[in-house]
């Protein structure tokens, strides 16, 4: 198993030439929303604040995710720890998380859920969902799979995700829907890092792609 290695993932060139109809799956609710944990994550503890917990919870539908309750308590008690170090070690923590049946029974590998903890703890950080991975023709690894061989290639892609938002910020790429995402969402610049502006904005392409796909897919089939 290779450590230290990270993918190499191609920009999604076409995310600029549909700026304005991507940046059209996001609400000024959402922005409103991670304004409101960003500057309550700066003050509290994750582990004791309970509204905190609850707006979290619901925006990045932790609630929705089959988890039990045991798994939630320890996932913020590590979001509290993980601030008081100022880093999160994702590896550890999907370890840790998956010592926690889901209300099935199972055990489960909740890699997004501790790519959206390092990414509070951690503004420059980027979130791993299934709409951002579909940008890059990544699909979640089998779950048949040992627990550590799917962790492994999560990380590898995560590697890969993190290392291309750094150069496009670097380089100064994508430069027309990000200013149109700045445009479209002013003054956010305090609070909205570049790198999550990424994140919002792929996450976007993601589902703009997706409902694009649901529409192809309902006129084929009239």
């Amino acid at each position: 198993m290779v450590h230290g290695t990270a993918m190499i993932l191609e920009s999604p060139s076409w995310v600029e030439r549909r700026a304005t109809e991507l940046l059209g799956e996001l609400s000024a609710e959402s922005i409103a929303v991670y304004q409101f944990l960003s500057d309550r994550f700066a003050v509290e503890d994750p582990a004791q604040d309970w509204l905190f917990q609850f707006v979290y919870r619901s925006f990045y539908r932790l609630d929705s995710a089959g988890l039990s309750a045991d798994f939630k308590e320890r996932y913020f008690e590590l979001m509290s720890i993980a601030k008081s170090a100022g880093t999160v070690d994702l590896r550890e923590i999907a370890r840790e998380l998956g010592d926690f049946p889901n209300l099935k029974g199972q055990s489960s590998l909740q890699f997004s859920f501790a790519t959206k903890m390092a990414a509070t703890v951690c503004p420059h950080k980027p979130i791993y969902d299934t709409e951002v991975a579909s940008i890059f023709g990544f699909q979640r690894p089998p779950p048949h799979k040992p627990f550590e061989v799917r962790l492994e290639m999560y990380l590898l892609f995560y590697s890969g995700l993190q290392k291309l938002y750094d150069q496009i910020i670097e380089e100064g790429a994508f430069k027309q829907v990000r200013a149109q995402f700045r445009s479209k969402f002013r003054n956010t610049e305090g609070y909205v890092s570049d790198h999550k502006a990424l994140d919002f904005i792929f996450w976007a392409a993601g589902r703009y792609k997706r409902r694009q796909a649901e529409v192809f897919h309902n006129f084929a089939a009239e």
